[in-house]
């Protein structure tokens, strides 16, 4: 809590994501991934920022990504593998995954309960979300910024440079970003 309300009184920019202590996405991480715990923790952020909240920038950074037309199937999976509901799997905003439709709607529902302007997806994903972003459904193309996250080291160069996705965008940028708050 004291981390996020201290980001909350000076960042302009604040990641809410799980807590890895293990170093890895385990049941842990899973479970500190859950909206209930998103609540608590965006709560924490909106108790330091005061009445600046409106003005940070909140981000995620998807653990699980996965562009599918069987939602429910692989929501199952995930719950298994993390002892979670498959609705609360959906639910979490470090998860994104369905149809581009489904994608959408979860990414405006995410910005409307928690604030969440951009997700960071995992860059090997890059190319199954293009379409998310070739099709902003509902937003300005001009409002679209788009991030992905590629594997650290000297690879980054080779990834985004052997990357293609249509139009204008770029490997180096994947998901849309709502437009900045009023």
């Amino acid at each position: 809590p004291r981390v996020l309300r201290f980001a909350g009184s000076i960042a302009d920019i604040v990641g809410v994501n799980a807590s890895i202590h293990s170093g890895e996405v385990d049941t842990e991480a899973a479970h500190d991934a859950m909206p209930d715990r998103i609540d608590q923790k965006v709560g924490w952020l909106r108790e330091g920022a005061g009445a600046r909240f409106d003005d940070v920038e909140i981000n995620a950074w998807l653990a699980a990504a996965e562009v599918t037309d069987d939602t429910p199937g692989v929501a199952d999976v995930m719950g298994q593998l993390f002892s979670a509901e498959p609705d609360d799997v959906l639910a979490s905003p470090l998860t994104l995954i369905g149809s581009i439709s489904e994608c959408a709607d979860r990414l405006n529902e995410r910005r409307e309960r928690w604030g969440y302007s951009y997700s960071v997806i995992p860059g090997e994903k890059a190319r199954d979300f293009a379409p998310l972003v070739a099709e902003p459904t509902g937003q300005q193309e001009s409002d679209m910024q788009i991030s992905c996250g590629c594997p650290p080291g000297t690879q980054v160069d080779d990834h985004i440079r052997e990357t293609t996705l249509p139009g204008d965008a770029r490997a180096g940028d994947l998901v849309p970003r709502a437009p900045s708050r009023p």
